[in-house]
């Protein structure tokens, strides 16, 4: 009876036989993809609130107009990145324009805060 035997697997340059050696190595190679999309533009917005309008009522605006808003004065700002809601914020002022300080950053999948940051972007 001819003996059977699996053919050897060798493990993943950079890994040993238990695995846990070919993480650095990973994470590496994932951090070189990574830079690949450094030079990648991303649309950030900064959304103060929204209002849902009747057209009768949008054809009514004027100069000086004020339209309500249900945010408080002070209260935090929505940042999104491609539409997408990444954090919050609050409006500061740097000389004479107006930025963001990000208070916190959600996870990609819109789940629990992944930090606070203290970071300030220019709107």
């Amino acid at each position: 009876m001819a003996s059977r035997h699996s053919p050897r697997k060798d493990p993943p340059p950079g890994s040993e036989a238990g695995g846990r050696a070919g993480l650095p190595a990973l994470a590496a190679a994932g951090l070189n993809q990574l830079d690949q999309l450094r030079d990648v533009p991303i649309e950030l917005s900064v959304q103060l609130d929204r209002k849902l309008l009747r057209v009768a009522e949008i054809l009514d605006f004027r100069e000086n107009s004020v339209i309500e808003l249900s945010r408080s004065a002070g209260e935090n700002v929505d940042l999104l990145m491609d539409g997408e809601l990444v954090g919050n914020g609050e409006i500061v002022v740097i000389e004479d324009a107006m930025g963001l300080r990000i208070t916190d950053l959600r996870a990609p999948d819109g789940g629990a805060l992944v930090g606070q940051g203290t970071s300030s972007t220019e709107a």
